[in-house]
């Protein structure tokens, strides 16, 4: 028999985020049904409709690149991800949890309208996302960047819009206005 309820460690990990960020504000409750959306955050008290969220769980991975060893402490998540899925999916926001070996926990957090604006045009498979973050948090999508342009990115050179997730990391604040 299959299990009616099942949270894998990500879905974990973003509802025990939420309730220590908001408090007693936020409700996070977990969907009977599997139709891609993982959590459902409801205010406490406002009756008001609340917000989906899809989660995208990675371990983190150390990153093997030659740069300079001042630049070169990061966290890596990889995940694969459907452009259909993403396109046709009635979650509000999607959050990527990366957790290391030394468990730490890191959360971008962005809404499913910006994730459809960053899907590359000539995607036509599986679309492969290495989501990279350093300790001051700047995040990059590091799949599509060559080693010189990352090095500029890191040092606050200019960047694609799309490879560039920094307002994303711990972005909390997403959740909270749509509620």
């Amino acid at each position: 028999m299959k299990p009616l309820f099942t949270i894998h460690e990500g879905e974990f990990l973003v509802g025990e985020q939420i309730s220590r960020q908001f408090g007693d504000q936020y409700e996070v409750w977990i969907p009977a049904k599997d139709d891609g959306i993982d959590l459902l955050v409801t205010h406490r008290t406002k009756r008001k409709p609340g917000v989906r969220i899809q989660v995208k769980h990675s371990r983190g991975f150390e990153p093997r690149h030659s740069l300079p060893r001042e630049h070169a402490d990061c966290v890596r998540g990889w995940y694969t991800l459907n452009p259909a899925k993403i396109r046709s999916s009635c979650a509000d926001v999607w959050v990527f949890v990366i957790l290391t070996l030394r468990h730490e926990k890191h959360f971008i957090v962005l809404p499913t309208a910006t994730l459809r604006q960053r899907i590359p045009s000539n995607t036509k498979g599986p679309w492969h996302i290495y989501l990279s973050i350093w300790k001051d948090k700047k995040c990059f999508n590091t799949r599509d960047l060559s080693q010189s342009l990352l090095l500029k990115a890191i040092q606050g050179g200019a960047i694609k819009k799309r490879l560039n997730y920094s307002d994303f990391v711990n972005n909390w604040q997403a959740i909270h206005r749509l509620l």
